[in-house]
């Protein structure tokens, strides 16, 4: 659903200068793991990304030229 939706918005709203872009991002070390039922040890979270690794993702694509669009950006873990 999300794909389909940055793929309207960027066929709508591209002659207004708007872009989006997906991202799918893989497991992140944030608190709301603490909620999981079983949260994950912290050798599992030690090989997760950080909230700074999604963010440097959205900056990439923010400051890409005016001229390309990244409609999907799929972030995992190494």
């Amino acid at each position: 659903g999300l794909a389909g939706l940055t793929q309207s918005i960027n066929a709508e709203e591209r002659g207004n200068g708007v872009r989006a872009c997906a991202v799918f991002p893989g497991d992140i070390d944030t608190p709301l793991l603490n909620k999981r039922p079983q949260p994950p040890d912290a050798a599992a979270r030690a090989r997760m990304m950080q909230p700074e690794d999604v963010a440097e993702c959205a900056l990439l694509c923010i400051n890409l030229p005016s001229r390309v669009i990244v409609e999907e950006l799929l972030v995992r873990p190494r």
